[in-house]
């Protein structure tokens, strides 16, 4: 284009998740000649986990809403589209995708984004929920999404095209260089905890853990509607003072720099942020083989069997952790894996060369 894209980022908040990571990721690797960026946040305040790091991108961010709880974003969010005349507005969650599409649609912005970064099932086992995203998707000019899982649900579900959805993974940049100090025996997770993300499965992978060696330790961090149940069933199944709740961690730096595995057991994701960022940080992983994506891992992680019992993870884990050479095959395998296929400047030029590409389609330049 003879002049620059203007570009609607719109992301449901800033609080901390994988999506806020990913869209940090990718703005920090824009061409800032080709592109100019808003960045908005359906609601946020200045106690959004991620304002601070938005704010370091180097684009406008905008707070539509001060709450959660109420909707203010309901006459800013037409506003913001109304006035600013943009060339692309690009949705990312779930309230985002089902407001911001609907109203670039409305106002005729030339190309819409639907950028699809969730597992979450309630939207397809609930049929309003169901109709209601299908609408706004038909809304979308391409649907980008992170796995093979999510585009062919809602090309059944939801009956949607499928030359219109695009995979596009996860990704992330080189961390800074950091120094590991290793707890020899401090076995973590990370992630929302939710139902799906079968963090029960890790907290028996603990107890059998530390049936094995009492020196084990173990640390869940993140936060989520399954917290209190979670903590309970630690309590119950004896973990007590072994495991460590650390909430919501806004950087993860120091939870990589100390644990020696990273353990996986998700149900439906592939390649989730937090074990590509693991990859990158040289930490040794063990994750659930349920998909076809997970199972090309052979050289880079431990491959759990999902219809084996925790019993027999524990002792597959206590392999590995005394095997140094295997763990450093499997960080260097990780390492070489994330910069062939999951660097975010080489997918921001794929998103911006989509941009110009529709844009074309549209006889804009």
């Amino acid at each position: 284009m003879e002049r620059k894209i203007r570009a609607l980022h719109l992301i449901d908040s800033f609080d901390l998740g994988g999506a806020q990571t990913a869209i940090c990721q990718f703005l920090d690797h824009r061409d800032r000649n080709k592109i100019d960026v808003v960045l908005a946040a359906c609601h946020g305040n200045k106690r959004s986990v991620f304002l601070p790091r938005v704010r370091e991108l180097g684009c406008e961010v905008v707070c539509l809403s001060p709450f959660r709880w109420l909707p203010l974003y309901c006459l800013t969010l037409p506003w913001l589209i109304a006035t600013r005349r943009f060339d692309v507005v690009h949705c990312h969650l779930f309230v985002s995708n089902w407001t911001g599409k609907i109203l670039a649609k409305i106002f005729r912005v030339p190309v819409i984004i639907s950028h699809d970064h969730s597992y979450d099932r309630f939207r397809f086992d609930w049929a309003p929920v169901r109709w209601w995203d299908g609408w706004s998707n038909r809304c979308a000019d391409a649907i980008f999404v992170i796995s093979t899982y999510i585009k062919d649900s809602l090309v059944r579900r939801e009956k949607l095209a499928a030359d219109k959805i695009y995979v596009l993974k996860n990704a992330v940049a080189s961390p800074p260089k950091i120094m590991r100090r290793p707890k020899p025996k401090l076995v973590g997770a990370a992630g929302r905890l939710v139902g799906w993300k079968n963090f029960s499965r890790f907290l028996k992978l603990a107890t059998h853990l530390s049936k094995l060696d009492s020196g084990y330790r173990f640390i869940l961090a993140g936060d989520g509607p399954l917290a209190a149940e979670l903590k309970a069933e630690a309590q119950k199944l004896g973990l007590g003072e072994r495991i460590l709740w650390p909430g919501v961690v806004p950087n993860l730096e120091g939870f990589y720099s100390e644990i020696a595995l990273l353990v996986l057991t998700s149900d439906w994701e592939d390649l989730p942020m937090v074990v590509l960022e693991a990859f990158s940080h040289r930490v040794p992983t063990a994750i659930v083989n349920n998909n076809a994506e997970r199972s090309r891992l052979q050289a880079e992680s431990l491959l759990l069997a999902p219809e084996a019992d925790e019993a027999q993870w524990a002792e597959e884990v206590q392999v590995l952790l005394s095997s140094p050479d295997r763990i450093d095959e499997m960080c260097a395998a990780g390492e070489r894996l994330m910069e062939e296929e999951f660097s975010p400047r080489r997918q921001m030029r794929w998103i911006e060369g989509m941009y110009e590409e529709m844009l074309r389609k549209k006889g804009i330049s």
